[in-house]
């Protein structure tokens, strides 16, 4: 094959030698600098989340690390701080309504530390959802996850399941729930990282995930967390299904995501009849008693709260301290030794007793419009992070009519949550286009 030359008066000698050479899809790249094989914001994800998941343990070092490290991190990616924000501006009025509360709390002074606390949480959840290596991001999440699941296994401790004697798996904390969510999680994420592994052809990778996998498997079973199970089961087989749909052809994956979408409608204005449905599967197989573990009387105070200041309610996290009657009733009626951390068991009766049918009203809109971004996201570019995201999300909304989800500051649950809704506005990376050398030395010839 002859040599191709173009001339250009910036080389010297005006020739520019385009002979092909061998390259990565066939397309001329720049050399690329050597750069470290440990990506920086897997490594900030990593320690985020393995203080996250131990914040119990730590307590207070544990808030003042998570801090530490975000403002941080928010600080060394400041030039892209503005635009990261700019276009995920709307997901921020949750939070903005949180701080806003203080101006109609009953506990101001700790609403503004608590909302503030939670914006922070956001924030840096925005900025991780950006990181140019989504694979990477949940990579390091999953082995945070693997090494809390291993600690539970080998150092954890059951608790009194009701008063007939039974106990269930509760780890390293004194919650069964808590131990069940991050086993469901980390299984979903351990899911992923098994295809990550097939896909990118590391096959150690697939091992350690299946091994992780099925000891996140048994913590579940273990902890004895109804919801945790049936929401990773649905959450898992949503996976596949977006894997499936992956490999479709447009036309199809926008018919099938409609045909869901009226299916999910339907189940939403049923949902009456259907929860009788689900509070029976409950009893029977499940061995729940009908106030669902004492979510019931919750729901039920709630409501009385929640008719005394129904519009903006008692302002973020002004309900659950000491020194308010109310709540350390409750505590005493449910037997709650633990008040820290106590939450209504129920996202959308969390909110409306802090924040009001306004609070509500801007937590369902936001929700929805972000998880419309995320469906068209899916149709445009169906990613394998895409598809993980989308199953996580899943996982989160069928369990928030029974967990309080998404409103708390320093949760993995936080995080994951505005992470996944945040990645479906990062922009969509194109490949380049391939040119050849000809039509480069005609780009390159200078006009005459």
């Amino acid at each position: 094959m002859s040599d191709i030359h173009a001339t250009d008066t910036s080389v010297p000698g005006g020739w520019i030698d385009l002979r092909e050479r061998p390259s990565t899809g066939g397309v001329k790249t720049a050399a690329r600098p050597q750069t470290s094989k440990v990506d920086p914001d897997a490594a900030i994800v990593f320690t985020l989340f393995l203080t996250l998941l131990f914040i119990a343990q730590l307590d207070t070092a544990g808030a003042v690390l998570f801090t530490l490290i975000s403002v941080g991190y928010a600080a060394s990616r400041l030039r892209r701080l503005s635009a990261v924000l700019v276009s995920r501006a709307f997901l921020l009025a949750i939070p903005a309504v949180a701080v806003l509360s203080v101006l109609w709390s009953e506990e101001p002074l700790l609403t503004i530390k608590y909302s503030l606390e939670y914006a922070l949480t956001v924030v840096v959840a925005l900025l991780l959802s950006a990181a140019p290596r989504p694979k990477a991001i949940i990579e390091a999440i999953f082995v945070a996850f693997a090494i809390y699941l291993l600690l539970s296994v080998a150092l954890g401790q059951t608790v009194a399941l009701g008063a007939d004697g039974d106990t269930a798996f509760a780890g390293l904390n004194d919650s069964k729930n808590y131990l069940a969510d991050s086993a469901a999680v980390g299984f979903l994420i351990s899911l992923v990282v098994f295809f990550i592994g097939i896909e990118d052809r590391k096959f150690s990778r697939c091992a350690a995930a299946f091994i992780v996998a099925a000891g996140q498997i048994y913590a579940i079973f273990a902890a004895r967390s109804a919801g945790a199970l049936v929401g990773v089961v649905i959450a898992a087989a949503g996976f596949f299904f977006l894997l499936c749909l992956r490999k479709m052809i447009f036309p199809v994956r926008a018919t099938a995501l409609g045909v869901l979408g009226v299916v999910l409608t339907m189940i939403a204005l049923a949902y009456e009849t259907l929860s009788d449905v689900v509070v029976d599967v409950a009893t029977r197989y499940f061995d729940k008693d009908m106030t669902f573990t004492g979510r019931t009387y919750l729901w039920q105070r709630a409501g009385d709260l929640i008719a005394e200041k129904p519009l903006l309610g008692r302002g973020f996290h002004a309900f659950w301290n000491r020194g308010n009657p109310d709540a350390e009733g409750m505590w005493r009626y449910l037997n709650i030794r633990s008040e820290s951390g106590f939450n209504f068991h129920s996202s959308f009766v969390e909110i409306l007793v802090h924040l009001g049918w306004f609070g509500l009203i801007v937590f369902a809109l936001t929700l929805s419009v972000a998880l419309v971004l995320v469906l068209r996201r899916f149709l445009r570019r169906p990613d394998l992070a895409l598809c993980f995201w989308l199953s996580l999300l899943l996982y989160q909304c069928v369990r928030m009519s029974i967990e309080t989800i998404g409103t708390y500051e320093f949760s993995f649950t936080t995080v994951l949550l505005f992470i996944g809704f945040g990645f479906a506005l990062a922009p969509i990376q194109v490949a380049p286009t391939h040119r050849s050398a000809m039509d480069i030395a005609v780009r390159r010839a200078p006009r005459r």
